[in-house]
Order: structure tokens, then sequence, then C-alpha cells
């Protein structure tokens, strides 16, 4: 798990001091599992979700849908952050 990870190298040397890690926020039940496993945490600070979408650049994508802002579950997900 990727906040394991850097909680880890925060306690043996103190970097990074703070880190955020990525949860599905368009999957409120997988996101929310997450979420309560980060928060155990002491360097965990936030959620990175990336939302680039153009559909003339797909090279430049870094999500699926242009979509999510609109849908139902990315909006629930968002409001477990």
């Amino acid at each position: 798990e990727e906040a394991a990870f850097c909680e880890g190298m925060r306690v043996a040397s103190g970097l990074p001091s703070v880190f955020v890690t990525y949860a599905p926020l368009h999957l409120p039940d997988e996101a929310a599992r997450v979420l309560r496993a980060c928060r155990r945490y002491a360097g965990f600070r936030g959620v990175r979700f990336m939302l680039d979408w153009n559909p003339d650049r797909p090279e430049l994508n870094q999500c699926d849908s242009g979509s999510y802002m609109s849908e139902t579950a990315f909006k629930v997900g968002t409001k477990l952050v």
C-alpha cells in the first residue's frame, strides 16, 4: 500500500514529512476503504486523483473519462475526503 510505504519512509528518515495517496474517488466504497487505511498514518494529508482529460490528445489523459465531475459516484467519493 502506498500510504504504508510513505509512512515507513517518513518514520525511518523524516522524509517525506507528509504525503498524499491515490484513492479511487469514482468508486466511493473502495475510496472509503482506502481512506480508512490511510488515516491511521500520521503523515497522511490528502488524496491525489488526476482529472486530466482531452479527447483530442489522449496521450495527455490521466483518467479514462472526461465526465467524472458530473458523475454522482465521484461526487459521493469527494465528500469522503
